[in-house]
């Protein structure tokens, strides 16, 4: 056979998308299912790395054409469903953590409701997907802080959200997801009862924020770093409570 011209290697095999997708599943799994016996802080961070990965997955699977894996934690260290639900006794922090992520799913159902009727047409069925899947999680939220002994927060009046465009509309659907993993990281970080349904609430709405448009962050839900390695000032926020009336 001729000789190989110099300083000319074999050529590099093609990735495999689909071991390059399984791969990305299994470590955010493995991030997930150490989230139990750890502290806060660290548990936050593992439920932002799982979180990351699974926006890559996305992103990979939705370039390659293929279907993205299901993330799970593994089934032995992944926090057993009775301990994700008994109401048992939690620290104030623990409800307060839920009670703010019961207020952002309320936002989210209402800037939903808004940007179905204005997204881009061929989108709006994937915001009414959405909305369906923010009341779900209200409502789960709401039955948990019940069986923690609070009464849930309730919705406010209305939210000074506008979407004047199906631009508008992606921006506004993205800038909420994106507040609500941080929400969710709370939920994570306050304790270990509630830490199946906050990583999952992380999961959820890092995915749809890079869905709708929104920035692929390092890690979803932690504040950003300013130079001085503390928290960054956070955005000014694009709803807020206003006397609109609800929609239906």
């Amino acid at each position: 056979s001729p000789a190989s011209s110099p300083g000319v290697g074999p050529p590099t095999p093609a990735p495999d998308t689909a071991a390059l997708l399984a791969l990305l599943a299994r470590t955010a799994g493995s991030a997930l299912g150490g989230l139990g016996p750890v502290g806060g802080g660290t548990a936050r961070l593992l439920a932002s790395i799982a979180a990351a990965r699974t926006v890559l997955l996305d992103a990979l699977a939705g370039a390659g054409g293929l279907p993205a894996p299901a993330v799970a934690a593994p089934p032995a260290a992944a926090t057993t469903p009775a301990a994700a639900s008994t109401p048992a006794a939690a620290p104030g922090e623990d409800v307060g953590a839920l009670q703010r992520a019961l207020a952002g799913e309320h936002e989210a159902v209402y800037a939903y409701g808004l940007l179905a009727a204005r997204a881009a047409l061929p989108r709006r069925p994937e915001a009414l997907g959405d909305l369906d899947a923010h009341r779900i999680a209200r409502d789960r939220l709401e039955e948990v802080v019940r069986a923690l002994g609070a009464e849930p927060v309730a919705a406010a009046a209305g939210y000074a959200a506008t979407a004047p465009t199906p631009e508008a509309a992606a921006l506004l659907a993205a800038t909420v997801e994106d507040r609500l993993s941080a929400v969710y990281e709370d939920v994570v970080g306050a304790g270990p009862a509630r830490r199946e349904l906050g990583a999952a609430g992380v999961l959820r709405a890092a995915r749809a924020a890079v869905r709708w448009g929104g920035p692929v962050r390092s890690f979803p839900g932690l504040p950003a770093l300013a130079d001085d390695g503390g928290p960054a000032p956070a955005p000014a926020a694009t709803t807020a409570p206003a006397p609109a009336p609800t929609p239906g």
